[in-house]
């Protein structure tokens, strides 16, 4: 398998940045469109809670797999 062509790791950090933005417009949205009377239904909750904990947990892992990453080219090198 030597053929394999390895994804950019920029491209699932960006997925996982637009789901924690995506969170956050969709919760500012519900308040707009709805008013502040509904602000704590518990539908509105749900779906922003995993938009917002995906998002910045795929954002929190992949900016350590890309330091990761860094510093082992960083070591390749300098043997």
């Amino acid at each position: 398998m030597e053929d394999e062509v390895k994804m950019p790791i920029s491209v699932p950090k960006l997925f996982y940045r637009l789901l924690l933005l995506a969170g956050i417009l969709f919760y500012i949205s519900w308040l707009a469109v709805f008013g502040v009377e509904h602000w704590n239904d518990i539908g509105v909750y749900s779906i922003t809670v995993v938009l917002i904990c995906f998002g910045l947990v795929g954002s929190l892992l992949y900016d350590e797999i890309e330091k990761a990453d860094k510093a082992d080219d960083k070591e390749g090198e300098s043997k």
